[in-house]
Parts: C-alpha cells; structure tokens; sequence
C-alpha cells in the first residue's frame, strides 16, 4: 500500500469516496465487470444455482416494438446490485 504526503493510500480515498456515493471504477473492477458479462451471458433461466428475473425493455425509439426480457444471475452473485451491469449493455445499443 503506497501512502501520499498525507497519509492516505489510495485504497483509502477510493473507499472515501465510494462511501459518500461516487463510482469509481479501477482497472481491476473492469476486468471482474467483463469476466461477469462473460458469465452472465452464457445463464439461462432455469440453470442450476441460478436466480432469474423478467423486466419490460422499453426503447426510446418509438419504432421499436417493448419486449420481455429475461436475465439471470448466479445466486452467489445475488446480494450485489446486478442491474446496472445485467441492462447495461441494453441501455449502451443506443436504443
């Protein structure tokens, strides 16, 4: 752990921050976002060990149709706010 002049590692300001509701992402919470996507992305619903969920996707686009979509998570990864990881790539489509 590398300390500044003021004493404080950079652990330290990270969890700072992170407490008082700012994301901060380090290169090493990228790399476990793509490994979980990776993951994700291969879960069906019913798959053992599993939690699945159904949401209504709503496109800005007027033209395209609302569809129910499925997702699932490994119950491991359950206690952790999944959404914004799981919709993401449907809120980046630009849709």
């Amino acid at each position: 752990l590398v300390k500044d002049d003021s004493g404080e590692t950079v652990e330290d300001r990270i969890s700072w921050l992170r407490s008082r509701g700012v994301k901060v992402e380090t290169p090493e919470d990228r790399k476990t976002e793509k490994f979980l996507l990776e993951t994700l992305g291969k879960l069906k619903v019913g798959d053992p060990d599993t939690k699945s969920f159904t949401y209504v996707y709503i496109p800005a686009d007027d033209a395209k149709p609302l569809s129910e979509e499925n997702a699932t998570i490994p119950k491991s990864q359950w206690f952790i706010d999944q959404f914004p990881l799981v919709l993401k790539s449907k809120f980046s489509q630009g849709a």
